[in-house]
């Protein structure tokens, strides 16, 4: 029961949301050398969770096919996750988006706990379209860093993430390229969604959580 043991370990991390808005700001700029800074350097779409076909990133790849090129000259996509599982159309696209110049990028070296709040504060957005979510915490972490999400209206995330998100279809590779570029080019409309975030965060608590492991638990066990 892959979905119920992904969900819980979301719950856990849930608890690590005022340590994560604590440690954003700081660990941006730590250690110069280190993995954070150094992808820093540029500004990014981020993408966090496992290399697979329910994460919905051939989509996002699609997208950010799609995007202008002075947005694509000055944002690459940042991937970070585990290798899933049936990856192998996932990573063939990553190569030959590569090959044609395009800033895919996917850190060769594991990526500790430590890292993501930095990563995520550093972020100009952060991109979770999956196609099926349990619960779905990485959108909030991103929320709890100050980093405006482009979300997907699917299963539990419209309720994880409220109106502080810009929800998108899965499967509409077109709209989620529109709200990348809505959100990169209006500074006014990606600040709005950054004050919405925090306020969202505020609103999860315990109760909620639990509530939403509960569904995810029921559903993966039909």
């Amino acid at each position: 029961m892959p979905e119920a043991a992904e969900t819980a370990g979301a719950l856990f991390h849930a608890g690590q949301l005022d340590a994560a808005i604590a440690a954003a700001n700081a660990e941006v700029r730590r250690n110069p050398g280190d993995l954070s800074s150094r992808v820093l350097l540029a500004e990014l779409l981020l993408f966090v969770g496992n290399i697979e076909p329910r994460k919905n990133l051939i989509t996002l790849l699609r997208a950010y096919n799609q995007l202008p090129t002075a947005i694509q000259n000055k944002c690459g996509l940042l991937l970070i996750g585990a290798k899933g599982w049936l990856d192998d159309e996932i990573h063939d696209m990553i190569i030959d988006m590569r090959m044609r110049g395009l800033k895919i990028i996917q850190p060769t070296d594991y990526v500790v706990d430590e890292d993501l709040p930095a990563l995520y504060s550093g972020a100009k957005l952060f991109a979770y379209v999956s196609k099926y979510e349990g619960f779905g915490i990485p959108p909030i972490e991103a929320m709890a860093c100050g980093t405006p999400v482009i979300c997907s209206d699917n299963s539990s995330l419209p309720e994880a993430v409220g109106e502080a998100a810009i929800l998108v279809k899965a499967a509409d590779d077109k709209a989620i390229a529109q709200a990348i570029i809505e959100l990169f080019s209006d500074q006014t409309k990606a600040a709005k969604y950054v004050e919405l975030g925090y306020k969202q965060i505020l609103k999860f608590d315990w109760e909620k959580s639990a509530r939403l492991l509960l569904d995810a638990l029921e559903e993966a066990a039909k």
